[in-house]
């Protein structure tokens, strides 16, 4: 696994829409980012596929996807405030 890590609105979601289209992985992302992901991906001409609400997500209908604004979607699967997260290296791999 790998992390964008930048400050926000530092192109973060740009990143992921760039890697999605390289490697024709979906995006994950809350239902209200499909649109600013697809402008993006029209802005910069790229074809991705289409952004799949966590809502809409069902596990293992694919063999890897991409997450934008991870800590968002996680809140939302737990359904509860995320005080803290670890992630050790091992993680990345």
């Amino acid at each position: 696994m790998n992390i964008i890590y930048k400050p926000r609105n530092s192109g973060k979601t740009t990143d992921l829409v760039r890697l999605s289209a390289k490697k024709n992985i979906p995006i994950v992302c809350m239902g209200s980012s499909i649109a600013h992901i697809h402008n993006i991906a029209r802005e910069l001409e790229l074809t991705i596929p289409h952004p799949i609400a966590i809502n809409d997500y069902t596990p293992n209908e694919f063999n890897s996807v991409l997450v934008d604004n991870a800590e968002y979607v996680l809140q939302h699967l737990l359904k509860t405030k995320i005080e803290c997260v670890t992630i050790d290296d091992e993680s990345l791999v």
